[in-house]
């Protein structure tokens, strides 16, 4: 059964928000947790997989020990880039292709667990999302309020700009801020941001963390973990943080962002995980 599966959690770095918290609170999880670093995936550990017709074993030995494969573990994915820095061992003319063949091994090799945030494009945990296309699929598939923007030539430019107006780039998921400036003199990624103070919702599959220096009602809450739920049906991110702004009346949209930031600073989160993840992974993943 999926449940009894230990589970492996590959990432790139220790401090990982998720990889950081279940490493602190390995021994009070009922549940072999293992943590693989793409560092020692690529350097450390030895591949030894086999592929048939009808089957993919991927087992993955360190000092001559098993300690992995998707016969005995389940899969959660916290690789949210890959930077080049790990291939600089590589001779320079050889990186570029090191790292598109190590993108290619992730992509295959974590598609053959079982487990979630595993159907990876370029072996990446999810698939970054920019700031348009996620205005456009949430403004096109329901009534959830999202901030006006406009992308494209300085000169052709239709969003009236104002003293809310930020100059970003698309996959910028953190600048929000209004003293920013255009990027470039001929094309311009800018939108206004919404009224109202800034509310980070930390998903992991249906249960929400909701971190805010504002206080909201317990009426506003609901409001918001609906809309979170609403969001994340459209998304299909399975550990996410979602941004909205709320003016006192009505929430806005900002982004969902895979990478956990701001949630992190939330004294609760440890908790949170700890009681939330594994329940919340094999309801996903069975």
């Amino acid at each position: 059964m999926i449940t009894k599966k230990k589970i492996v959690i590959v990432s790139l770095s220790k401090d990982e928000a998720i990889t950081k918290i279940m490493i602190q609170n390995k021994k009070s999880l009922k549940r072999n947790i293992s943590v693989v670093l793409l560092s020692d995936l690529l350097s450390e550990l030895e591949i030894l997989d086999e592929i048939s017709d009808t089957q993919k074993s991927i087992n993955w030995y360190k000092n001559g020990v098993k300690i992995v494969s998707n016969s005995s573990h389940s899969i959660l994915n916290r690789v949210n880039y890959i930077p080049k820095e790990l291939f600089s061992n590589f001779k320079e003319e050889d990186q570029e292709y090191a790292q598109r063949e190590f993108e290619a091994y992730l992509g295959f090799s974590f598609n053959s667990f079982r487990g979630v945030a595993n159907n990876s494009t370029n072996g990446l945990c999810e698939k970054t999302m920019s700031l348009p296309f996620q205005w456009k699929l949430i403004s096109n598939s329901c009534h959830i309020a999202v901030p006006s923007f406009y992308w494209g030539p300085i000169s052709l430019s239709t969003l009236n700009t104002n003293s809310s107006t930020v100059y970003s780039s698309i996959y910028n998921l953190t600048n929000w801020s209004t003293s920013s400036q255009p990027l470039s003199q001929e094309h311009v990624f800018c939108f206004n941001r919404p009224k109202g103070d800034p509310i980070f919702i930390f998903t992991i599959g249906k249960k929400t963390l909701i971190t805010s220096e504002v206080t909201i009602s317990e009426k506003n809450k609901l409001e918001l973990r609906n809309l979170v739920q609403i969001t994340n049906e459209i998304t299909k991110y399975f550990i996410s943080e979602t941004l909205f702004f709320f003016d006192g009346k009505k929430f806005t949209f900002g982004c969902v962002n895979p990478v956990i930031i701001r949630s992190y600073k939330n004294k609760l989160i440890d908790e949170f995980v700890v009681k939330n993840l594994l329940d919340e992974f094999d309801r996903c993943a069975s």
